[in-house]
């Protein structure tokens, strides 16, 4: 079940579907994700003759984070390069361990950047969405600010490679870098052929497109952080609905009262007046029978 957030920090049904995280793009520069350049294979380019014959050895099957389409272009990954380079390893109990703290310590860092921020959030996506780029800059340094805890953490690279066995090292990083590689170079790719379709477009160059695919990724991941805050919020409201035994008819109420309660609320918890405005709210639309059950509820979740 979707759960959709109203009233004070909402979302609203235009922006859910066409702006929610628009700002994806634009909010990958406040963390400076400086992405890893692989290195250049030595003998890249080298003409190798066409006396040496073809080569008999069958290639191993390599591992690898790229998977290209039907269309030849890299699918994107719904999850940081990172953790999903960290799947395709073999890592004992130990460095599963240290690793699952490191993406952990970094989801809850996203989390309570989502949660303290809404607001924010929420004017930089309509600044996006009316392509106002005085508000958008204004907003993005704004962010920036709040966003020191995540960029004080410094890379998730770096900060998963310390946590693994050193001979697994260059494996992960390999991993991360070869797909990075791809999607950067397929980029590069699109934005030369464009320059050359279109006169008047700007000229983007490595460095830029480095600087995209990090906001495209710091994007994401504030994304499943706001997905992942609304789903906990979803998880107690639904146990709280099922256990008052609603009709159609106040299920909707109910659920839009606690879900703009909810949404009110993310950044700061409610005060014990606006919680019992909210318990008077609800009984208002329950039968004596459903009042019994809310009041017992509540007593047991304070």
């Amino acid at each position: 079940m979707k759960f959709h957030v109203t009233g004070k920090h909402a979302f609203g049904a235009s922006a859910a579907r066409g702006q929610t995280f628009t700002l994806a793009i634009l909010l990958g520069g406040i963390c400076a994700c400086a992405l890893a350049e692989p290195p250049v294979q030595e003998g890249a380019g080298e003409n190798k003759g066409t006396l040496a014959g073809p080569k008999v050895e069958k290639a191993a099957a390599k591992t690898s984070l790229v998977e290209r389409d039907f269309d030849g272009k890299v699918r994107r990954l719904e999850i940081s390069p990172e953790e999903a380079a960290v799947k395709l390893l073999r890592l004992d109990g130990r460095a599963q361990s240290n690793v699952n703290a490191v993406i952990a310590s970094r989801a809850r860092a996203f989390d309570e950047f989502v949660k303290q921020n809404l607001d924010l959030l929420l004017k930089l996506s309509t600044a996006t969405a009316a392509n106002n780029k005085q508000d958008q800059g204004m907003l993005l340094r704004e962010v920036y600010e709040k966003a020191a805890p995540i960029r004080e953490q410094g890379r998730l690279l770096d900060r998963i490679t310390v946590a693994l066995p050193t001979d697994q090292w260059d494996e992960f990083k390999n991993l991360v870098e070869e797909y990075y590689s791809a999607v950067i170079d397929e980029e590069l790719a699109a934005a030369k052929k464009e320059a050359e379709n279109n006169p008047q477009a700007k000229k983007v160059g490595r460095g830029g497109i480095v600087l995209k695919v990090g906001f495209e990724q710091f994007g994401l991941d504030v994304k499943r952080a706001y997905e992942r805050v609304i789903s906990d919020g979803q998880g107690k409201l639904d146990e709280f609905v099922k256990q008052l035994d609603l009709s159609p008819e106040q299920d909707q109420k109910v659920r839009k009262l606690t879900t703009d309660f909810a949404a009110a609320h993310l950044k700061e918890p409610a005060t014990a007046k606006e919680k019992a405005m909210l318990f008077l709210a609800i009984s208002a639309e329950l039968t004596p029978e459903q009042r019994g059950k809310l009041l017992e509820y509540t007593k047991n979740n304070k």
